[in-house]
């Protein structure tokens, strides 16, 4: 599956309501990234650890600390259990549900629950990809961003994307796991790689991320899915400039797209633009007199001798 410019088109559209309603609140620090750095604390696999990391990254969305937020688990039921063997990574029958994220959100009557599936919890990639999503959709919710509900675990990755954490999503939306019929693939997001792959590299351009610190972290598919949507992102770099600037003009999905960047394109496009804007004034001495007949004589020799030959 390729990332298309109707991919980019949708995610501008909800990164840009997403700024839009939340303003500075939606400014990141840095990139998220799956290190000590950004998750120091030691990991068990029992509830206050987890409890712990949800705290953790609760810390890198813009929600208030005065905003209840209580954690849950939930277990697939008992037609789910039968049909695998309980790793998470055997499909039921022919199989849809397993490969497809899992765990949300509830509102509570005083503020929200997290609920996470108990067949991801074991697998870190997993479990902090539904944790981003879970978090990231109360964002959203609280903001009375226009979303639909059906479509809001998608726009919940997407904004996870926008304030920094797109890394942890797209890592999550391609999972090796190993079940009774051998390793398989599971999908923990909603969008597909290609699409949280596509979020990421906006996110790049849009904050001046280096690239070179997101692809030291991915696998090979989410690697390629990356490059392939940064080459369209560069391709259209008035989107990353407008969404810096005044992202409610993007809002309505109503702007123009241009196709992928060539290499030169991406290597010297916005420098050269750039560069040409704020170029500082030649600084060299002009020739003195002397300097120029020195230079007329010696021009004058060379011709001589190249009409000689």
């Amino acid at each position: 599956m390729a990332f298309t410019e109707d991919n980019l088109r949708e995610i501008v559209t909800l990164t840009a309501k997403a700024l839009t309603a939340l303003g500075p609140l939606m400014e990141p620090d840095d990139l998220v990234e799956p290190t000590a750095k950004y998750f120091p604390d030691a990991f068990k696999l029992d509830a206050d650890h987890i409890e712990k990391l949800v705290h953790r990254m609760r810390a890198y969305t813009p929600l208030s600390e005065d905003l209840p937020l209580a954690l849950g688990f939930a277990e697939p039921d008992a037609e789910a259990k039968g049909s695998g063997c309980g790793t998470g990574a055997c499909a039921p029958g022919q199989g849809g549900e397993e490969d497809v994220a899992r765990g949300g959100f509830v509102e509570t009557a005083d503020g929200y629950g997290l609920v996470l599936d108990t067949r991801d919890v074991s697998e870190p990639t997993l479990l902090t990809t539904q944790i981003a999503r879970g978090l990231f959709g109360i964002v959203l919710t609280e903001a009375e961003v226009d979303i639909p509900r059906q479509s809001l675990g998608f726009a919940a990755e997407i904004a996870a994307a926008a304030m920094g954490l797109g890394l942890i999503t797209a890592l999550g939306a391609s999972v090796y796991k190993k079940g009774c019929g051998g390793m398989r693939v599971h999908r923990g997001t909603v969008a597909s790689v290609e699409e949280t792959c596509g979020a990421l590299a906006l996110f790049c351009r849009t904050r001046d991320i280096s690239p070179g610190r997101v692809r030291a972290h991915l696998p090979v598919t989410q690697k390629e899915a990356f490059d392939e949507a940064l080459r369209l992102v560069d391709g259209n770099t008035h989107l990353t400039d407008a969404l810096r600037e005044h992202p409610e003009t993007l809002e309505d999905g109503v702007f123009k797209l241009q196709g992928p960047a060539g290499l030169l394109g991406r290597l010297f496009g916005r420098k050269r633009t750039d560069s040409a804007a704020e170029a500082p004034p030649s600084t060299r001495k002009p020739r003195t007199r002397e300097e120029e007949e020195r230079l007329a004589e010696a021009k004058r020799l060379v011709r001589e001798a190249l009409d000689a030959e």
